[in-house]
């Protein structure tokens, strides 16, 4: 009778081992699926960079210029890929000018201006003996400004006589071209220029 009690006393033990080892088991599987999840969670994330590249990785703009889906945008006065270039050098140089002024049909006797760009702004350039006046001081130059060096602006006095207007620059093969228009008010009485100006280099 005593072997028996002894035998009935460890039954319940014995069960006890086999729910620990049931409940162990199902921490181990746990574990194994949270496991499973982040190791297909890395290759996931993994995948997805490797198909969308940092474009801009090896793209390094200059004066300011940002890189923005693998292209540089570039502050007012910069142009170029790497915004490495002042907007006005596009508009150094000797050209040769014709006008149309106040509505005329053909073109006036054509004169040379030579443009220079500022050392310092490079949005601004100046246009020397613009419009072709005549000063008694001598020489005289118009400052005008770009952003992205291809339209200008102009606004300013010079010669005595005070300049507005707008333009283009365009370049077809190795020829260049600024088509543009101006008014110019000076004298008195007060007289008004209305000019359509072209100029080629």
């Amino acid at each position: 009778m005593s072997i028996q009690k002894i035998d009935l006393a460890l039954k319940p033990h014995s069960t006890n081992i086999a729910t620990n080892k049931n409940i162990n088991n199902m921490k181990n599987l746990k574990s194994i699926l949270v496991a499973s999840l982040l190791t297909i969670g890395s290759f996931m994330a993994v995948l997805v960079t490797s198909c969308n590249p940092d474009k801009c990785k090896d793209i390094v703009c200059v004066n300011g210029g940002t890189c923005l889906d693998g292209t540089c945008s570039c502050p007012a006065g910069y142009v170029g890929t790497l915004c490495d270039t002042k907007a006005n050098s596009f508009f150094a140089g000797t050209w040769s000018a014709k006008e149309k002024v106040n509505g005329a049909a053909a073109w006036g006797t054509p004169y040379a201006v030579i443009v220079t760009a500022d050392g310092t702004d490079p949005k601004t350039f100046y246009f020397m003996n613009y419009g072709n006046y005549t000063c008694t001081t001598g020489t005289y130059q118009v400052s005008a400004m770009t952003s992205n060096g291809k339209d200008y602006s102009i606004s300013n006095t010079a010669c005595s006589t005070n300049f507005t207007g707008i333009g283009s620059l365009s370049t077809v093969g190795s020829t260049s071209t600024i088509s543009g228009t101006y008014s110019a008010t000076y004298g008195t009485p007060t007289t008004t220029d209305n000019v359509v100006i072209e100029m080629t280099k």
